[in-house]
């Protein structure tokens, strides 16, 4: 079966694909993560001139909460002397969201809450969450 995370690298990031749910860029500074952008598999991810876009939110909600997300992540997964378990903690978190579609809330088993599906993935555990359901 084909891998579920393909990984290009251009300049300082990586365009992570996962599946055909979402499309991430991982933008770094040196080994470290600066801030990840994650929009929708078929959302452009680069701008007019061609150029890789690091800035433009998604269009859907529910993406720009997955952004939100692993911003939230990158605070909570920090070791500094570590950075390749940084990564590697960071890009397990990120391909749980291969079944951001297909996952029910892990508190009130629901697809769909607001419109959205479970959004927020526990850092240990990887289970899915709606927002209101984590707390």
């Amino acid at each position: 079966s084909p891998p579920y995370i393909v990984c290009s690298f251009v300049f300082s990031c990586a365009q992570v694909s996962l599946g055909k749910v979402l499309k991430a860029v991982v933008v770094m500074r040196s080994l470290f993560i600066d801030r990840t952008i994650v929009r929708g598999f078929n959302e452009n991810h680069y701008s007019a001139d061609g150029k890789l876009d690091l800035w433009t939110k998604s269009q859907y909600q529910v993406f720009q909460k997955v952004t939100d997300h692993a911003t939230t992540a990158l605070l909570h997964y920090q070791l500094p002397q570590m950075p390749d378990v940084v990564v590697r903690s960071f890009m397990t978190w990120l391909r749980s969201y291969i079944k951001l579609f297909q996952s029910p809330c892990q508190r009130c088993g629901r697809f769909l809450q607001d419109g959205l599906p479970p959004t927020w993935r526990d850092f240990r555990t990887l289970e899915a969450f709606h927002d209101t359901c984590r707390m």
